[in-house]
């Protein structure tokens, strides 16, 4: 990220601005900023292949956003990240992950995750809060979408809530 990009904030994701989206997957929450004839700037999306769009997570996505600036003394003392590399407050809520590894070097049924609402925080080993089975493969496999939480919201402490189905709701019979 350039020194003058911008950052936005949808709804607690963050989301950073690119020059392009050649670099971006469809898990990245990326932006591009586009100064339009009549002097106005409008922020383009990625079209869900190279980068995610807003619409895939809140359904129809079109809602004006006001931009203002934040005072640095305004913002809360920072949590630090689990890779150091950045600062952050606590984070509250449920985030959507897909699973890049689940083969736990520590055999303790952890999953590798990739958030991807918080692309910076990089990859985390998050536990179960379910029960399972090695036998029974429960566990999702590469490539799933998972439920991420943090545990008191410590960013030291993924956890991940269950499976994101993506398939079609069954279908509703009429006796």
């Amino acid at each position: 990220m350039s020194k003058n990009s911008v950052q936005l904030i949808i709804d607690g994701e963050i989301w950073l601005q690119v020059s392009d989206f050649n670099e971006s997957t469809p898990y990245d929450r990326h932006f591009m900023i586009k100064r339009l004839q009549n002097g106005h700037d409008v922020f383009i999306f990625g079209n869900g292949e190279k980068g995610c769009r807003p619409s895939e997570r809140y359904g129809k996505f079109a809602s004006p956003y006001k931009l203002q600036t934040v005072r640095q003394d305004e913002i809360q003392q920072p949590v630090v990240f689990p890779n150091g590399n950045k600062p952050m407050n606590p984070l509250a809520g449920i985030y959507r992950a897909v699973v890049i590894s689940n083969e736990d070097p520590d055999n303790r049924m952890k999953v590798q995750v990739k958030i991807d609402a918080i692309p910076e925080m990089g990859l985390l080993w998050a536990a179960s809060v379910v029960p399972l089975k090695e036998n029974d493969r429960i566990r999702p496999a590469v490539g799933d979408l998972v439920w991420i939480s943090f545990r008191n919201g410590d960013p030291n402490q993924p956890l991940w809530l269950g499976k994101i189905s993506e398939e079609e709701p069954p279908p509703i019979f009429v006796l």
